[in-house]
């Protein structure tokens, strides 16, 4: 019955009170998606405040109605025009699109991919070893490493032509692209979960069983640890200014790092899932982070604030690509899309649609207008977002770190009232006269 109710319905309103979370919030909390996902324009979610309880959660990052007894009259109103038809549904800007460029590897599975910033090569890393793709001819050019090391972990550098691979055996290697040589190899004690790569002094930061530190690559040797919480890293980025890392681990948490200090500066919260992408600003003042939770949050790195919560994935999210100056991301997820996101707003602009399989890895050409990406079967695609990045970055800029309103307002929440068309089977808003403990009394 319930599920019926929620088919047929176009609105969901949740009304948040001390009784909100109770036994059965996980599970009202699921029956919510289909009204959150951007992609679902005839339906809306909309969250009402009734008492002193304060939303928490992913539900504290957004609006309220409020239906407290001081704000009935405004909170009413507001309410029944959340609930009206809308007539603008078809001039969302929510778009899907199709791959520009479809590419199939003739290797499979694939673990890992590092794309060249200019779009000509990628790197993929297999069980057989690491190889060399030209993206124009979808042909291999070599065949780098041939140990039965599977190099699952990559990472190719924007500004010089190396890249960085971490194998399963915990075998690290910086590679010359041009010279298709390996430069160094380290070998670290422990498996490793993450690596992120600094071209300027050939430095890396590694994740692994044993936590987290940095390695100077051209010593092979590794120059300091940090100290804090760091058991269970499952990814990690670093800042091109080379001041912050972060690192997403397996209980949901994400740790911000002072690179000078060695240490950690604060801890995010909100995640209820393990965290398997993270991505940085250029200056490390914004983070990213998508997780087995299927959502994807915006993070002031500074104060440890989450700035947003971006729903619309339906699986978990495994990889994520942010600008350098963290006006836009890419999700990627196994759901088999990616999805670009304007963060001042929280606006998914479109969803990308190509993979038949779960796509492990996505970046950012070097102009940041185009976005390539690789899925499990060895499906490589580009996509063309010259069209959304082009006309947005043309329009007054509002500041990432400090918007906490979204561009059309979604509104979440806990307790369940279904809005139809009409007053049959649901209920229909009308005009209620109120009691003085904020109920509804009577029904005109």
């Amino acid at each position: 019955m319930i599920e019926h109710g929620l088919e047929c319905s176009r609105v969901l309103v949740l009304c948040m009170s001390a009784n909100a979370f109770d036994s059965e919030w996980a599970q009202l909390q699921s029956q919510t998606l289909r009204f959150r996902d951007p992609l679902n324009f005839g339906r809306r979610f909309v969250l009402v405040r009734l008492d002193e309880t304060k939303p928490k959660d992913s539900l504290a990052q957004v609006l309220y109605i409020d239906l407290r007894l001081a704000h009935l009259n405004e909170g009413y109103t507001r309410l029944r025009d959340a609930c009206q038809p809308r007539n603008d549904v078809s001039t969302t800007t929510t778009e899907v699109k199709i791959a520009d460029k479809s590419i199939e590897l003739r290797e499979g599975p694939i673990s890992s991919y590092a794309f060249n910033p200019d779009g000509r090569h990628v790197l993929t890393g297999t069980p057989q070893g690491l190889t060399l793709w030209d993206l124009d001819s979808g042909q291999s050019l070599r065949l780098f490493s041939s140990q039965k090391d599977d190099s699952w972990l990559l990472a190719w550098s924007r500004t010089e032509p190396l890249a960085l691979s971490g194998s399963w055996n915990a075998t690290l290697r910086l590679w010359d692209i041009p010279k298709r040589r390996c430069l160094c190899k380290v070998q670290c004690r422990l498996q490793l979960w993450g690596i992120a790569l600094n071209c300027k002094n050939q430095k890396c930061v590694i994740a692994n069983v044993g936590g987290l530190s940095l390695w100077d690559l051209r010593e092979e040797r590794p120059v300091a640890v940090f100290q804090g919480p760091v058991s269970g890293v499952r990814s990690v980025a670093w800042s091109d200014n080379e001041e912050v890392v972060i690192s997403g681990h397996a209980n949901g948490k994400i740790q911000v790092w002072d690179v000078a200090l060695r240490r950690s500066l604060v801890r995010l919260e909100g995640h209820t899932g393990q965290v398997w992408a993270v991505a940085l600003a250029a200056d490390g003042s914004l983070a990213i982070s998508g997780s087995t939770d299927t959502t994807i949050r915006v993070w002031n790195t500074s104060n440890g604030k989450c700035l947003r919560v971006l729903e619309g994935h339906t699986d978990r999210v495994d990889s994520i690509a942010c600008t350098r100056d963290g006006r836009y991301a890419l999700s990627g997820s196994h759901d088999r899309t990616l999805r670009l996101w304007r963060l001042d707003t929280g606006q998914c602009l479109c969803v990308l649609r190509g993979h038949s399989t779960s796509i492990n890895t996505i970046a950012w050409s070097r102009d940041e207008l185009q976005a390539f990406s690789g899925d499990r079967a060895g499906g490589v695609r580009i996509w063309d977002l010259s069209k959304w990045l082009v006309k947005r970055r043309s329009d007054d800029y509002i500041e990432t770190r400090t918007a906490v309103i979204a561009n059309h307002v979604q509104y979440t929440n806990a307790k369940v009232l279904l809005v139809g068309e009409s007053g049959a089977g649901k209920l229909g808003f009308q005009r209620f006269s109120w009691v003085r403990n904020g109920s509804p009394a009577t029904r005109q």
